[in-house]
């Protein structure tokens, strides 16, 4: 439990090559900024193969980035941000540009929440419904493709066309 920001984790400017890997993050609080990790202007962060699961946020109920950062292959489910749920229950984003790719999102709702002309750049990730996740975000979200799940088969979909989806999901 942090008193302001990154209830496991705080990174700050100084940082420079960050990698978060196979981790688990659980029952973590950073009260107002990153429930697991808060992340401000640290260089080349990569968060990969971790859970998220549980942890709270008044932004960003799992982690809050200002900066740019890689956020592929994890698991989020059960964190939760702000009043009523609405500042990023996975991820709240400030000041940057992060790539998410091939994570399962079971957050809901505002999985996403992006601020300040912040950029999110998201492919192959489950959204935990098969419609458009758009309801999902806020803000100036770039979302190509994304997973469904059609007769017990992993598809991936642009919204007009379904594709068999040949790669692996943490």
């Amino acid at each position: 439990h942090a008193t302001y920001m990154g209830g496991a984790i705080y990174l700050g400017s100084l940082s420079t090559y960050n990698l978060i890997d196979n981790c688990t993050f659980k029952n973590n609080n950073g009260t107002v900024h990153g429930g697991a990790i808060d992340s401000y202007k640290a260089d080349n962060l990569q968060i990969t193969n971790c859970i998220f699961d549980t942890n709270t946020a008044t932004n960003g109920g799992a982690i809050e980035i200002a900066g740019t950062a890689i956020i592929k292959s994890n698991k989020f489910v059960n964190n939760n941000s702000g009043i009523s749920n609405t500042r990023g229950s996975s991820l709240y984003l400030s000041e940057g540009l992060v790539t998410l790719q091939k994570n399962i999102i079971k957050d809901i709702p505002y999985t996403i929440y992006i601020v300040d002309n912040s950029v999110v750049n998201a492919s192959y990730n489950y959204y935990n419904t098969n419609d458009n996740p758009i309801s999902q975000f806020y803000g100036n979200v770039n979302n190509t493709y994304w997973i469904k799940f059609i007769d017990g088969k992993i598809k991936y979909t642009d919204g007009t066309n379904d594709y068999d989806y040949t790669d692996t999901l943490n």
